[in-house]
């Protein structure tokens, strides 16, 4: 149990007879608790437990079996018994009932086989003379499980019929230990599929593990905001200066301005993916219009090493990666987010802009 985060108390009772274990990882956190017989005259701890012996509750094991019984509900399965004789019924009910977990019922002619009736039973015990049954019992109930009890060397030729007719299985009498374990785990197998019956513990209150998608609307300055604010800057790495020198020898390489093919590998140095060298190469475009750069044809000729270190230095240097991508994708002048306080619903992890610029509908999916 080391590792797990635990609410509640942890219940060391069975490791007590455990005398020579010599591991046990918990949390140091989690409380241990262990029921005896006579709390004055406590158990000696196994090895593996002495070092927690300070750590370890004890308590009256009257009580946990008082708190067992309040949380067991129990409700016996039924056991319908089509045509036996009362000698053979005695002689079943002894060997399936032992358990506790299983009730025999006598079927009787008033009894009507309607799908109210069945749906209290776990499983149906048929004799091979009462054949003509099983198509009222199927009628009634598809899944409810059907089982022949008979003479091998009798009625075998009936035993056929059954099967045919849509019995499960086939058990010559008499029953056996290892026969009657076999019905009563077809009978627990198929109460576990129904709500009405409660077989061992309680179960648990249904808890909804999935919600239908909620809408979100988020306001694009408060993002900016947050990214631009001093969370989003970080201190001079020696990543960073190694970037500005391999981005500065990328670009004196090229002997010339950047075109929008070459910023995939620029995206790379960035720390972005590389798909998104095209974004990057449009970022610093709008940058050179927009933000007082004396270089006005960069969406002609390209951008220049000069240009690419500027742009670096203001909107990529100090920040980390995601805040990078934001400043790309929805920085100031950005088609993206260019229009002052524009809302976006999220939905599944997609921004979708209800007033986008110029009335053109985009899509911009973080990933």
């Amino acid at each position: 149990v080391g590792g797990n985060s635990l609410n509640g108390a942890l219940d060391v009772t069975p490791l007590l007879a455990c005398k020579t274990l010599s591991v046990f990882d918990s949390d140091a956190s989690v409380r241990l608790i262990a029921y005896t017989n006579n709390a004055s005259d406590l158990p000696s701890l196994p090895p593996a437990l002495r070092k927690r012996t300070l750590d370890v509750e004890w308590k009256e094991e009257a009580t946990f079996a008082k708190q067992m019984q309040r949380d067991r509900q129990v409700k016996k399965m039924k056991v319908l018994a089509i045509g036996f004789q009362p000698r053979h019924f005695g002689a079943m009910a002894q060997l399936l009932c032992a358990s506790g977990t299983l009730e025999m019922i006598v079927y009787k002619e008033s009894m009507a086989l309607s799908p109210e009736m069945l749906k209290d039973f776990s499983i149906v015990l048929v004799h091979p003379t009462k054949e003509g049954k099983l198509q009222e019992l199927r009628i009634a109930t598809k899944k409810l499980p059907i089982v022949v009890v008979g003479n091998s060397a009798t009625y075998a030729d009936a035993a056929s019929r059954c099967l045919r007719k849509g019995a499960r299985c086939f058990i010559p009498e008499p029953l056996t230990e290892r026969t009657a374990m076999s019905i009563r785990s077809l009978a627990q197998q198929f109460a576990r599929t129904q709500k009405n019956v409660i077989v061992g513990r309680t179960a648990p209150q249904p808890v909804q593990t999935q919600e239908k998608a909620k809408k979100m609307v988020i306001d694009f300055e408060e993002m900016r905001m947050k990214y631009e604010g001093r969370n989003g800057r970080i201190k001079e790495t020696p990543r960073q200066r190694l970037e500005e020198s391999a981005l500065g020898m990328l670009a004196q390489r090229k002997r010339g301005p950047l075109q929008r093919e070459d910023f995939s590998p620029v995206a790379t140095l960035c720390g972005l993916p590389a798909c998104g060298g095209e974004i990057l190469y449009d970022a610093v475009v709008r940058f050179a219009e927009t933000d007082g750069v004396d270089e006005r044809n960069a969406s002609e000729v390209g951008v220049s090493k000069e240009l690419l270190m500027k742009f670096w230095n203001e909107r990529l240097r100090h920040f980390d990666a995601e805040t990078r991508l934001f400043n790309i994708l929805c920085g100031p002048n950005s088609n993206l987010a260019s229009e002052e306080n524009m809302k976006v619903g999220c939905i599944h992890g997609h921004m979708i802009p209800l007033s986008p610029k110029h009335g053109e509908q985009r899509l911009l999916t973080i990933l």
